[in-house]
């Protein structure tokens, strides 16, 4: 049993290591799909995804009124659930943003995962890993680099005066943001909270880069 994080620093240096243990099973994913070996690229890549599911959580327990609060960071399908919010929120196409998060399944595929590593007899069929097909597997790794290159750039150096200038951030613009999402939408909304994320994301890049520099 791990220990968890308890303070603004601990979260950092959490969240720092589960993602570069997130970058390091996407590399081992790969390896294994240049091998052909299909199912366990998959289960691999999807264990990456976790990882940094399980890093944006640990951030965002420290921030109020973060919209995955409900999400608890040792369950299989909700740290999943928190990269697939993520996927939609700042990855990709805005449009029909409430049709996607309908569509997001994290225990669909938290059992997909599973279905990739052991052989499983059900009432009609027999579920093997060799069923598994280098364009599932391909799908997988794709989805995967995409969302670990994300959260990486995002949380890879994540510093605790970092988090403590989100809570900030948070706490000043929430009004107001919620606000503007009522008066134009969540499209909108999502649209301006993603320039918000990356301005402070070039911010704390700054100040790190001016820190190495003294």
């Amino acid at each position: 049993m791990g220990c968890m994080a308890t303070t603004i620093t601990d979260a950092a240096l959490y969240a720092q290591e589960l993602q570069h243990n997130a970058e390091g099973l996407l590399s081992d994913a790969q390896i294994l799909y240049a091998h052909e070996r299909w199912a366990r690229a998959f289960a691999l890549a999807v264990l990456a995804q976790e990882e940094a599911g399980k890093a944006l959580l640990a951030i965002a327990e420290q921030i109020p009124g973060n919209d995955v609060a409900d999400l608890k960071p040792r369950r299989h399908e909700d740290k999943l659930t928190a990269v697939a919010i993520t996927e939609i929120a700042f990855l990709g196409d805005l449009a029909d943003i409430e049709a996607r998060a309908r569509q997001v399944d994290g225990a669909a595929l938290h059992r997909e995962k599973l279905s990739a590593l052991y052989v499983d007899a059900g009432p009609h069929c027999l579920q093997s890993p060799a069923s598994f097909t280098r364009d599932r597997a391909e799908e997988g790794l794709n989805r995967a680099r995409e969302l670990v290159s994300w959260t990486t750039a995002h949380l890879g150096e994540i510093t605790p005066e970092s988090i403590v200038a989100a809570i900030e951030l948070t706490n000043t613009l929430m009004p107001a943001m919620e606000k503007f999402t009522q008066d134009h939408g969540a499209e909108a909304g999502l649209g301006l909270a993603r320039q918000i994320v990356e301005w402070s994301l070039a911010q704390a890049r700054r100040d790190v880069s001016r820190a190495g520099e003294t």
